[in-house]
């Protein structure tokens, strides 16, 4: 018992002296929320989880940020974000702790955002970018942040500030949500994040690969059957998603010149000696110009590219399949894979979206935007959608 009482003294003072350090920590509170009613225009048509029917649950979101200054470059940075699409469950978007290592180095590590685009740090902000979304042929990926490190190092050359960010780390999460939902995840995970600024003018570069491991069901228990029908380990784990390696590459601009706001922006990324490996092509463009400094209409140009992969198949034994109970019996082996491959992959669409947004408030927005979207590969995916959105920080 004496000895118990002897350890139970010291934890009690590091308990006293921690709660003393919080309750001096200079901690700031922001916060930012998006209320975004859509539907689509036709009874047939669904977008982005829009039907015929008006939503107010499908965009809409509300979060709160708490960033807490230990002092002598030391921080502690929390962010939960409650999604509608999630019923409004509450989970953290950001975690980490932040130590600036000099004037111009800053170490994170926790969750962290991926520096995939060029609104990542503000993905859910709706409030600060002019659209209602940013461009869904862009900003498509199904995960948006990691858990690891990440050193930024800024630096002025000439007239030029630089930043470059470095990451590593890995992620965990349910993947194809929407269709398949699958947990898996994503190791090894580094890349560098470069962005450049000159008076009205920014741009940025990304370079990112990992190693991802998604084992479908549907996928797993196809490549099974291939393998029992002849086809050897490798042809067989071609269509697995199972450590293989992914890739993304982006690049951006954004010009902020007088009255008018330019933004592009475009990406490539793919998953080697897998199903997922044909690379998935997208961008846009936005032209938008302020009529006053409150008002500004816009034009939002989009594209995306994905083609499936018909090397896998051809890979494959050209057998038919037998009566086993699956919904491939009596189809050739090889005619199969290329169908399976082409619902996992295919798709090719243009968006075309107008709208305005009006700052009715210090710190609101209003917005309104009409989405046209032309699918090349399905007519039946064609949709046209509006939306309107209230955008607040405080």
């Amino acid at each position: 018992m004496k000895k118990v009482l002897q350890l139970g003294f010291p934890i009690g003072l590091i308990a006293l002296s921690t709660a003393s350090f919080t309750a001096n920590a200079d901690i700031r509170f922001n916060g930012f929320a998006s209320i975004v009613a859509g539907q689509t225009l036709s009874d047939n048509e669904t977008y982005l989880g829009y039907d015929n029917d008006l939503s107010f649950k499908n965009e809409s979101l509300f979060a709160l940020q708490a960033v807490a200054d230990l002092g002598e470059g030391l921080s502690a940075t929390a962010q939960i974000v409650s999604q509608g699409s999630d019923n409004f469950n509450t989970e953290f978007a950001w975690a980490y702790i932040s130590y600036e290592a000099s004037d111009y180095t800053t170490v994170r590590a926790g969750r962290l955002r991926i520096p995939f685009y060029l609104y990542s740090d503000y993905l859910d902000v709706g409030y600060a970018y002019p659209w209602v979304r940013p461009a869904n042929a862009m900003y498509n990926l199904p995960f948006n942040n990691y858990d690891g490190v990440s050193v930024v190092h800024n630096k002025l050359v000439g007239d030029w500030d630089f930043s470059f960010n470095f990451l590593y780390g890995e992620l965990s999460d349910t993947f194809f949500e929407d269709t398949t939902p699958t947990d898996g995840s994503l190791n090894n995970i580094f890349g560098l994040a470069t962005s450049f600024t000159k008076n009205w003018f920014s741009g940025y570069f990304t370079f990112i690969q990992g190693e991802v491991d998604i084992p479908v069901a549907g996928i797993e228990s196809f490549a099974s059957l291939a393998q029992a029908l002849g086809a050897s380990q490798s042809a067989a784990d071609e269509l697995r998603i199972n450590g293989d390696t992914g890739t993304f590459i982006g690049a951006g601009f954004n010009i902020d010149y007088e009255k008018w706001s330019i933004i592009g922006e475009y990406s490539q990324n793919g998953t080697d000696n897998s199903i997922l490996q044909e690379d998935d092509k997208g961008g846009y463009i936005s032209f938008g110009y302020r009529v006053s400094d409150s008002t500004m209409p816009y034009l939002l140009l989009e594209t995306f590219e994905t083609s499936a992969n018909s090397s896998i198949a051809a890979g494959l034994p050209n057998v038919t399949i037998p009566a086993l109970g699956t919904a491939f019996d009596g189809a050739p082996l090889r005619a199969a894979a290329q169908s399976v491959i082409n619902q996992t992959n295919r798709n090719e669409y243009t968006s075309t979206s107008v709208g305005v947004r009006y700052n009715f408030h210090p710190s609101a927005a209003f917005k309104v935007q009409y989405t046209m979207t032309d699918n090349d590969y399905n007519d039946a995916w064609d949709a046209d959608t509006i939306a309107f959105a209230v955008d607040v920080v405080f």
